[in-house]
């Protein structure tokens, strides 16, 4: 309890110096009170169970991630509510043993774990008690009502990017990237949104992740075979629109392979993942200039990266953010309620919850939603493009009013 003590001042000193910080755009600088009245003091105190691979391959990350969640609950929970923490290993069989030790615990809300295996593994033990869980996975796969994936799934990240260049007049969409996961994801999710927006996905091209991505580059490249009573189409792209799931060296491989494709720069317009924030370096390869990529508020990232830093002592990664909001999310639920476990149709009420970068809302399939904003690679950094499209208004917020 004195080391959570002593981290609380260090948290409250970092959010005050920062909240004197010289003019600039406001940034909450942290979650001092939830959104529902405070619970009188003879109510039922309330458990939140935090679950993350503290051991095991995944420990380094786990840890940062513990951190945040630590942070997130001392700067916005109230003393009716406690901390109960168990390690998942990494593994689904630690995250089924910390879930069952959650429930005997009588928790009314688990926060993690972080891995789609480890959530679908914990999630009977807490179905069985009716404790509902908010995962740091960002699988839809791992979604069900009751289990909750706040990562930033790709369909949000690609309708945030499709929805504003549909806006611009893009029509039809290609895609790239290596056959894993995450590539496959993003695929899918541009045909699912290309279906809602009226686009058209023209050509998928992955390849093999050991693999260089220069033939299917040209597959996604190659012309249309002209059709009985019509003559073949011009030579180029069968698109104006290209995403690329890919970042890190992948993406500077495929950036790198353009101008030999006969892809000059501004020709296209380029939409990549959220995953581009952390490379604003690559961002400035002539290659990219114009992409755009949809991202939490980085000014907030900064905020609480900033906070976070001074409180342990290194960078957290950016997975803290969502560790952070799931927390900060878990005890603004707790406040809603009066006796555990936290109910469903709290978690899912339209209005949504304050995050660390902006609001958070779960859906009752186990989905979530994020605000975001939309950035562009430009000379000399990132341009913020404002907000992106955040669907159903929710408490507080004014929707932008609809194009087209």
């Amino acid at each position: 309890m004195a080391k959570a003590r002593v981290l609380a001042v260090v948290l409250m000193v970092v959010g005050l110096l920062q909240a004197c910080a010289p003019a600039g755009p406001r940034v909450q600088p942290g979650l001092h009170a939830p959104l529902a009245p405070p619970v009188a003091a003879t109510q039922q105190r309330l458990r939140i169970g935090l679950m993350l691979p503290l051991s095991g391959r995944q420990a380094p990350i786990g840890k940062a991630l513990a951190e945040a969640a630590q942070a997130a609950f001392i700067e916005t929970a109230g003393e009716r509510l406690e901390l109960v923490q168990q390690d998942s290993a990494g593994t689904p069989e630690g995250a089924a043993r910390a879930a069952a030790e959650l429930a005997a615990q009588n928790v009314a809300i688990v926060v993690g774990p972080l891995l789609a295996a480890e959530v679908r593994a914990a999630a009977p033990a807490l179905r069985v008690a009716g404790i509902p869980m908010v995962s740091l996975s960002s699988d839809r796969g791992a979604a069900e009502p009751g289990v909750f994936v706040t990562g930033l799934l790709p369909e949000d990240q690609v309708r945030a990017g499709l929805s504003f260049l549909r806006n611009a007049g893009a029509e039809r969409v290609g895609v790239i990237g290596a056959d894993d996961a995450s590539g496959r994801a993003f695929a899918d999710a541009a045909r699912l949104v290309g279906g809602e927006l009226s686009m058209e996905v023209t050509r998928v091209g992955l390849y093999p992740p050991a693999a260089g991505p220069e033939a299917a580059l040209a597959q996604v490249l190659r012309p249309d075979a002209a059709q009985r009573g019509r003559p073949a189409p011009p030579p180029g792209p069968a698109f104006d629109t290209l995403l690329l799931s890919d970042a890190g060296q992948r993406l500077r491989t495929i950036a790198e392979a353009f101008a030999p494709a006969g892809i000059e720069p501004g020709t296209l317009r380029l939409l990549g993942p959220s995953l581009w924030a952390a490379e604003p370096l690559l961002l400035s390869e002539p290659a990219l200039a114009g992409a755009l990529f949809p991202a939490p508020d980085e000014q907030a990232w900064d905020s609480l990266a900033t906070r976070l830093a001074l409180a342990f002592g290194a960078r957290p990664p950016r997975l803290s953010l969502i560790a952070y909001d799931a927390m900060a999310l878990a005890v603004q639920a707790a406040g809603r309620t009066q006796a555990r476990p936290v109910a469903t149709g709290i978690l899912v009420a339209p209005e949504g919850f304050v995050g660390a970068a902006g609001r958070l809302r779960l859906l009752p399939d186990g989905r979530s939603q994020r605000e975001m904003r939309l950035y562009q690679a430009a000379p000399g950094g990132l341009r913020n493009l404002g907000p992106a499209p955040f669907d159903q208004p929710i408490a507080g917020l004014v929707p932008a009013a609809r194009r087209g």
